[in-house]
């Protein structure tokens, strides 16, 4: 995986952790062709803003 947080870009590997501070731009990534499983961890009532403009609230954030 590949992590972005206000677009200082890192590789994340197994095992690794990430924290992306409030307000930041988070972007992730799989540049691969093989599957990858990424485990969050937020606090409740978080919302976001795509790329477009729009903003969701991920049924998890709850």
């Amino acid at each position: 995986m590949e992590k972005s947080v206000d677009g200082e870009t890192a590789e994340l590997r197994p095992g690794d952790a990430a924290v992306a501070p409030a307000g930041s731009a988070l972007t992730v990534a799989n540049p691969t062709d093989e599957p990858a499983r990424m485990w969050v961890t937020t606090r409740a009532g978080l919302t976001a803003e795509l790329a477009d403009g729009s903003s969701m609230a991920p049924p998890w954030a709850n």
